[in-house]
């Protein structure tokens, strides 16, 4: 499983919402539901789609892109070492769909 559809999808099953308003459906469901429901072997990280996400980005080519860019004067950086701990699952079980 490795495209944000195929995980959209499994999860929108899982959860039993689908058809024309698979949406409104998705916006009923409880918070608390939605990750008390979620498989841990459900891969929950970022996918590279080709389309809203297009590729991965890296400090080169991001500061190619806005040395161009006549909006954006700076970017700031940070970092936690708490960072990654929302990702501890997607990582644990990443290869489990393969």
């Amino acid at each position: 499983m490795s495209s944000a559809d195929e995980i959209g999808g499994a999860f929108m099953r899982i959860l039993g919402v689908d058809g024309p308003d698979a949406v409104g459906g998705l916006l009923r469901v409880a918070p608390d539901e939605l990750w008390q429901k979620l498989p841990p072997m459900l891969p929950m990280a970022p996918v590279i789609d080709g389309d809203i996400v297009p590729h991965a980005s890296t400090f080169q080519t991001l500061t190619s892109k806005l040395a161009k860019s006549p909006w954006c004067d700076a970017v700031m950086l940070g970092q936690s070492e708490l960072d990654v701990s929302t990702m501890k699952q997607s990582v644990t079980h990443a290869n489990v769909l393969g």
